[in-house]
């Protein structure tokens, strides 16, 4: 083999091994858009699969009925708290007020406690907030009852104006009469509010517990710590579920 020859071979062998392995420095060809992109991994990549997006989606339609419950009984204990606070100016002047502030007081407090249960998801909370409606509905009655026994047989309000104004007697005497009449009407559709609308509640917090013992029951532990800590406040203890319910 001469000179020039072996120079040609080993020209070729070169440049068939620099087609075959790209060299450091070498320009890239074209890119293969058939080829997987590089999979990155970073903050932005998420590290949930398709079965963990399915069991937070089952875990939140497990969870509607509970946070409506947590909504209502934010809403009843506010209302609660706003008239027990209307009153309070008034107490000094009457024993009843007094009784009727202390009892929408307490109303309020365990109304209070009783959504921070639900967040933590005791399955007492439901019966607690339901036990809470029935006093209230009892708290009602009683005060109802109190102020129409008052009307119907203690003197009304008008009973001294009609005593020194005997001409007017005949007038002032059903104006009387309307007081009774009026004051009977309005306690008595007050005891109907309180069986109709605090009964319907206390129904209504009584059927969570199925739904908090399913929603404990049905979700995984992982999504349970994580509804726990991004729902709770920092005052309050997550509920211990290690042991179950």
């Amino acid at each position: 083999m001469t000179v020039d020859s072996a120079d040609n071979f080993i020209m070729k062998s070169v440049k068939t091994i620099e087609d075959t392995v790209k060299l450091p420095g070498k320009k890239a060809g074209p890119i293969d858009h058939r080829q997987d992109p590089p999979r990155t991994v970073g903050v932005s990549a998420s590290p949930l699969s398709p079965e963990h997006y399915k069991a937070l989606e089952k875990a939140k339609r497990l969870r509607r009925r509970i946070d409506r419950a947590i909504g209502v009984s934010t809403f009843n204990g506010w209302c609660t708290a706003l008239f027990a606070a209307l009153g309070a100016p008034f107490a000094v002047f009457s024993i009843t007020t007094l009784v009727m502030c202390a009892g929408l007081g307490a109303i309020a407090f365990h109304e209070f406690k009783g959504r921070r249960m639900l967040r933590e998801l005791n399955p007492a909370a439901p019966r607690l907030l339901g036990v809470n409606q029935l006093a209230f509905a009892g708290l009602l009655i009683v005060y109802s009852v109190w102020n129409i026994y008052l009307a119907q047989t203690q003197p009304s309000p008008y009973a001294d104006v009609i005593a020194n104004q005997t001409e007017l007697a005949g007038t002032l005497g059903s104006v009387d009469e309307l007081y009774k009449s009026a004051s009977l009407a309005v306690y008595g559709c007050l005891i109907a509010v309180a069986f109709i609308f605090q009964g319907g509640m206390a129904l209504f917090y009584f059927r969570r517990t199925a739904h908090v013992r399913a929603y404990v029951d049905q979700t995984p532990r992982w999504i349970l710590d994580m509804h726990q800590k991004t729902t709770c406040s920092p005052d309050e203890r997550p509920l211990d579920l290690s042991d179950g319910l």
